[in-house]
């Protein structure tokens, strides 16, 4: 199983004022395979129920940024899929045991992106699960995931842009080491913690109860930057396990509300 190396450093000795910021997030370390519907994985078949709808991009709905996409319905492709007994630390709603995420494979608006659609199961009825469509045959090979075995890691990671200025300058002052790059968030395809952000943070508030929502996944285009070797597990040089490439070396973020019953979600695209 992948390892993640400690950091180089106790930054919170450094700095005890950080350790107030830890999170636990849950490193994923997908690996090209053959997973099955009964396992969890990325861009791997899913437990799909029988007799329910495959979701479709229709015609009537389209919102994609380019005019050479298909006219005709476009089904989701597999993006992600998670088993409670792999990760526990989700916020699975109660009588659910599996989150699953779709996407269309087109770029749609406000972000030039794939834009998610989210579903928590009961796996526990899924005896024989439905087929699922093959992707579109104009589908960008960037936005549809080679099918990748996971391997969830839990650790433990501290934000870096979301800190206070005052105390993100003095950690970047007490050690030599880069704290954006080796100690801070952990890069790649994740669960929890926090969302290793491209660009400013972007923390979606919920559309129903104004809360600001909880970070729930990041689906990267790479598993670990360049200049962020630290991260990479011992003997792996894998950087782009799934084939991945959203927009410019970007990161699709999902984000829920677990104060509301429904779990209503978001997400936020970052290029790099």
């Amino acid at each position: 199983m992948p390892t993640t190396p400690p950091p180089p450093v106790d930054v919170t000795a450094l700095v005890p004022a950080l350790a107030a910021y830890a999170r636990q997030t849950v490193r994923l370390h997908p690996r090209p395979g053959a997973p099955t519907a009964a396992d969890s994985s990325l861009g791997g078949p899913l437990a799909w129920p029988l007799g329910e709808p495959w979701p479709y991009c229709h015609p009537g709905r389209w919102d994609h940024t380019f005019d050479d996409a298909p006219r005709e319905p476009v089904p989701f492709v597999p993006v992600l899929q998670v088993y409670a007994r792999d990760a526990p630390q989700l916020p699975y709603p109660p009588g659910t045991d599996l989150l699953q995420v779709t996407w269309c494979p087109f770029d749609h608006n406000p972000y030039s992106a794939p834009i998610p659609r989210l579903d928590w199961r009961d796996s526990a009825g899924f005896h024989q699960p439905a087929a699922i469509p093959a992707p579109h045959h104009a589908s960008p090979r960037t936005t549809v995931p080679a099918p990748c075995t996971v391997s969830p890691e839990p650790v433990l990671e501290y934000p870096s842009w979301d800190l206070p200025r005052d105390l993100y300058y003095a950690i970047r002052s007490a050690t030599p080491y880069d704290f954006d790059a080796e100690l801070s968030v952990a890069p790649g395809t994740k669960l929890g913690g926090y969302p290793s952000w491209c660009q400013l943070p972007e923390w979606p508030a919920c559309p129903a109860c104004g809360t600001t929502m909880e970070h729930l996944a990041t689906v990267a285009s790479l598993e670990c930057d360049p200049g962020g070797e630290r991260w990479l597990p011992a003997g792996s040089r894998l950087r782009q396990p799934s084939g991945l490439l959203l927009g410019d070396v970007g990161s699709i973020f999902l984000f829920t509300c677990t104060a509301c019953p429904h779990r209503p979600y978001e997400s936020v695209f970052q290029n790099s």
